[in-house]
């Protein structure tokens, strides 16, 4: 009877070891299946660039290692491409599609020309969000690198954001590369619009500028996309000369990030040879210096300059074929990363 008990207690012990030194050891296959406060989400299209891809993710993990991240595939590549074990892959068609998203998709296959690829993806959030039962979610495009911890962000997120959070380049345009969706609720009443405005073939970051005029900032608000004193120097009015009525849209809650988004303006900008600003743009990056400097981990992160002021940059958009060149390459934190696939060799896994 002794000789069983110990025995039992020894298994026990062993099992308790076993477990504690796998998670050690692989601790981002680990995240990706632990509850979170907030999850990541990606979307492919038949046109992704699956290498591209992974170059982005591996990006996000340098900074953001126990946050799990949803990739949403379509048919033709959910059997193909290389699968990350620090990733969950939701295949296109395991999602059940909400009645607008079946309204939706009814209505562009006989209006074609209506179909916006920017539209379909909110309804395919909101299909994940009921089905995985999500909040707090970050929507990222695959050609937006993060340089931040965002779940040092999220209590800002969540204390000023009830609904939905985007960066917008004006007054009447929404960038949705990276957006914040803190429940389903407001994701509901943006999707029903959107296929409203899909009716009448409008633009979807021109449909986000008026679903939050309708709903007002509860529902969708602006991140902060430059400063207050950049604002009061230059962008009184946008180049096309039209006057901007509520200047704090652009700054709003700076103080409270310690930081700015890039609204698919700062990105392009330091990847362009000619250096050219956007003319309908509040933000023109040609006023200011960003630079990149290394935190004390080693990893390259941008930092907007003006004047006598530093502040970083959480997120940049930049093309496939400069995105290598600003990626933070951290190599502590890369040998970290557990996949079945890689590009680069510092990324595998050690045997």
């Amino acid at each position: 009877m002794e000789l069983r008990i110990i025995i039992k207690n020894h298994l026990k012990y062993k099992l308790r070891f076993l477990v504690l030194t796998f998670f050690l050891f692989f601790p981002s296959l680990h995240a990706s299946f632990s509850p979170s406060d907030s999850s990541f989400v990606f979307i492919l299209t038949e046109k992704t660039n699956l290498e591209h891809l992974d170059a982005t993710i591996t990006q996000l993990r340098l900074f953001n290692e126990t946050i799990p991240i949803y990739v949403i595939t379509p048919p033709k590549t959910s059997q193909n491409h290389p699968k990350r074990l620090d990733v969950i892959y939701i295949p296109l068609e395991k999602l059940k599609k909400t009645t607008v998203h079946q309204k939706y998709l009814h209505h562009i296959i006989k209006n074609p020309a209506n179909s916006q690829q920017i539209s379909e993806n909110f309804f395919c959030l909101e299909s994940l969000i009921i089905q995985r039962h999500l909040h707090n979610v970050f929507y990222l495009d695959d050609n937006v690198l993060i340089y931040t911890d965002l779940s040092k962000l999220l209590p800002v997120f969540k204390k000023n954001y009830p609904g939905m959070a985007a960066s917008f380049d004006n007054e009447e345009r929404c960038q949705p590369s990276f957006i914040f969706i803190s429940n389903r609720d407001s994701l509901k009443k943006c999707t029903e619009f959107l296929f409203e405005q899909s009716k009448r073939n409008t633009d979807p970051k021109k449909a986000l500028f008026l679903f939050k005029n309708k709903y007002g900032k509860n529902t969708l608000d602006s991140l902060p996309i430059l400063t207050e004193e950049y604002f009061n120097d230059h962008s009184s009015r946008i180049f096309s000369n039209q006057i901007v009525r509520k200047k704090d849209f652009f700054f709003n809650n700076i103080k409270q990030f310690g930081s700015l988004f890039d609204p698919a303006l700062m990105g392009k900008f330091i990847e362009s040879s000619e250096k050219e600003n956007r003319p309908d743009a509040v933000f023109q990056p040609s006023y200011c210096k960003i630079s990149f400097e290394e935190d004390k981990e080693g990893r390259k992160i941008p930092f907007l300059n003006y004047k006598d002021k530093k502040i970083p940059i959480n997120n940049l958009f930049v093309s496939e074929k400069n995105m290598e060149k600003y990626l933070s390459r951290s190599p502590v934190k890369e040998k970290k990363q557990l996949t079945t696939k890689l590009d680069y060799d510092s990324h595998r896994p050690k045997k």
